[in-house]
């Protein structure tokens, strides 16, 4: 009997800020992430054409146990500026981000594809 699956994100990267600005003109910053293109099935035609009618993960994936939508939610934030590298996201730490996929919507040699958004915001 199927049963739904519940997947952890891996990061190729880090997600880093590196704030290069001159001291005295350091500010606060926030990074924030939102799901602009839900993750969906595929035919792999060299430029990934969405299935007609089929499976589409629209809240279904989420960040920090928080359902990832075309709004941003904010990850990380600096309340005072400070020049520098500032790892928002480890790649080597356990992904926060996770899919939840109901047994309805597996399929086995089936491609998809989604995309997130990230968005550096500075603000005095």
């Amino acid at each position: 009997m199927p049963v739904d699956k519940s997947y952890q994100g891996m990061l190729d990267n880090s997600v880093v800020v590196s704030d290069t600005r001159a001291p005295n003109l350091a500010t606060s910053w926030t990074v924030s992430v939102s799901q602009s293109s839900p993750i969906q099935e595929v035919i792999n035609n060299g430029v990934n054409t969405p299935v007609s009618g089929g499976i589409s993960f629209m809240n279904y994936l989420s960040y920090d146990g928080k359902v990832l939508t075309n709004n941003p939610q904010v990850v990380h934030s600096k309340s005072a500026g400070e020049v520098g590298d500032t790892v928002v996201i480890d790649k080597a730490s356990p992904s926060l981000f996770a899919l939840k996929v109901p047994s309805s919507f597996q399929k086995v040699n089936s491609e998809f594809k989604g995309t997130l958004s990230w968005t550096l915001t500075s603000a005095p």
